[in-house]
């Protein structure tokens, strides 16, 4: 999804522009973890944490091509 997401800011602009204005803060381990707190089912938090994080890096690296 993160791929099909810089591919749209690709080819839209405009988009692009929008979304640095949107002014979206990174997501941090603190924010994950507090989110995790609300589920009531046991999960593998590491790994959630992991992705999550791996997943904005990614995005932030394919956003940064398109700058």
């Amino acid at each position: 999804m993160i791929g099909l997401f810089a591919e749209f800011l690709e080819k839209r602009p405009d988009a692009l522009g929008r979304f640095f204005k949107m002014g979206i803060k990174a997501v941090d381990r603190a924010l994950v973890e507090s989110c995790l707190d609300k589920i009531p089912v046991e999960i593998d938090r590491e790994y959630i944490c992991e992705f999550i994080s791996n997943g904005q890096k990614r995005l932030i690296e394919l956003i940064g091509k398109l700058v």
